[in-house]
């Protein structure tokens, strides 16, 4: 049996969000998880390369996998507001932007997937930062040679499956 994707409008206090639901590539479902895409501005969109490695990493891992994209891209009208979680999994997070102080509150578990080789968190940067944050924290660092992951997706998607959604 093949597994089930669906498409999705979301209702929003602006208008409908634009997503896709999709269940796990085999066996039990152990978590539901959200995937939001990197931001619209750059380019971001629920089916970029990362965001699909992702969806799918985490439906390996036994997650079914919500994608939306945000107000404003695509074919979404509305906002979306935060839901509670488990874990949360930042992928290639941009040491270089000034607003982040956000990330400081989350006390739930914490792990990052990151690019050796990120332009937008380099390495450097990324390991201070990281040193300031409250435990429970944990980087996994993929060999790549950018923010994108572009010539090492396999073993993103791999991290991404061993970390699991819970």
């Amino acid at each position: 049996m093949a597994r089930k994707i669906e498409s999705l409008k979301i209702p929003g206090p602006v208008g409908d969000l634009e997503a896709l639901l999709e269940e796990p590539e085999a066996g039990e479902t152990i978590a539901a998880v959200l995937v939001c895409h990197p931001h619209p501005q750059h380019g971001g969109t629920m089916h970029t390369r990362v965001v699909h490695r992702t969806a799918r990493g985490l439906r390996k891992a036994g997650a079914v996998v919500l994608r939306f994209n945000y107000r404003g891209v695509n074919l979404s009208e509305g906002a979306l507001d935060y839901p509670q979680a488990t874990k949360v999994i930042p992928i290639g997070y941009p040491t270089k932007y000034p607003n982040r102080e956000y990330i400081s509150d989350i006390t739930i578990p914490k792990v990052f997937i990151h690019s050796t080789n990120d332009e937008h968190g380099p390495r450097p940067d990324f390991e201070a930062f990281f040193a300031t944050l409250p435990e429970p924290k944990e980087v996994k660092w993929i060999e790549s040679k950018d923010h994108f992951f572009v010539d090492n997706l396999e073993a993103f998607e791999e991290a991404v499956v061993l970390t699991g959604p819970l």
